[in-house]
């Protein structure tokens, strides 16, 4: 059910994007101008972004134990993220098959690695918000309530990465299962090592975006402030926790559109900057994607996944 009706907001998202572009011809004729450096440039962003992400995947898996090669710990990633576009989730299923047929990973266990891998991102994004919002209180005499939310996020949080949550013992099968999740989740919260790489990678991540806004931006010929660009950037990463849709379509550009009224620069011109800036990076990691899925041999995986009996 969840999937019709994501792909039924994906088409309609998708229409009324179509037909909003088609009304906005003087805006896109800016894109004329765009020169090879420009491209070059966001390009080489773009692909850095993605061996951020793949530096990342792997150290979150070599924490569950799981030693990847070069082009797994750099493949994955970008099948993942193509899958996921396409397909609904079938990124993060091929992936999951995958570690569980080379590296004996069982599935609960690469589940908790992804939940724990977005328990520190909203770490990150709750601490970087809090620090972005005190900026702008006094930089644009922002309202407070944005700072508190940050900041209760921030303790929220905190909160569950200090704590060691007990550890029941009883001879229940669901409770042996939680016993099981807790005492995976408080080993890897233990690790501050993995977690100060997560947050740093992710801060990266953040910074790489708003470099790419900031140059999607010059092409349209808008003088927008690089520190807003981060703003954005921030603001369009949390729009991707809602995960409403695939890549976020859609939702991105109106959240970057919105964020940069709120600079007082054009709604317009954000949207177009952030689907310039989504053109680029869809067509990169799409042959990316498409190699690194030839290169893991994934076709064979996905016809023996077609066989298995679907869960009733």
């Amino acid at each position: 059910m969840k999937k019709k009706i994501q792909a039924i907001l994906t088409l309609v998202i998708l229409g009324f994007g179509a037909y909003y572009f088609s009304k906005k011809g003087e805006e896109l004729k800016q894109l004329a101008d765009i020169s090879s450096w420009q491209v070059a440039a966001a390009s080489l962003i773009i692909i850095s972004n993605f061996h951020i992400a793949a530096v990342k995947f792997k150290i979150l898996f070599k924490t569950f134990k799981v030693d990847l090669s070069f082009k797994e710990w750099w493949g994955l990633p970008m099948v993942r993220k193509l899958g996921n576009l396409l397909f609904l989730k079938s990124g993060t299923i091929s992936t999951a098959y995958y570690l569980k047929n080379n590296h004996l990973l069982s599935y609960p266990r690469y589940v908790i690695a992804l939940t724990a891998e977005r328990v520190v991102d909203i770490f990150t994004f709750s601490s970087l918000g809090l620090l972005f919002s005190l900026g702008l209180f006094f930089y644009k005499s922002m309202e407070p309530y944005i700072i508190i939310f940050f900041g209760a996020a921030w303790l929220v949080v905190t909160f569950v990465l200090v704590f060691s949550f007990p550890i029941p013992d009883r001879d229940n099968r669901f409770i042996q299962l939680i016993r099981k999740t807790l005492a995976i989740w408080n080993d890897f919260k233990s690790n501050r090592a993995v977690i100060a790489s997560f947050f740093l990678l992710e801060f990266l991540k953040v910074i790489a975006l708003g470099a790419r806004y900031y140059i999607a931006f010059n092409i349209l010929n808008q003088d927008v402030a690089l520190f807003e660009c981060f703003v954005m950037s921030l603001m369009s990463k949390l729009s991707m926790m809602i995960n409403l849709v695939p890549g976020g379509i859609g939702v991105q550009e109106t959240v970057v559109g919105l964020s940069a009224a709120y600079f007082s620069h054009s709604f317009d011109y954000g949207v177009i900057a952030t689907a310039l800036d989504r053109l680029l990076s869809t067509i990169w990691f799409m042959v990316l994607g498409f190699i690194c899925f030839n290169v893991l041999q994934l076709k064979d995986y996905r016809k023996e996944m077609e066989i298995l009996p679907k869960p009733k």
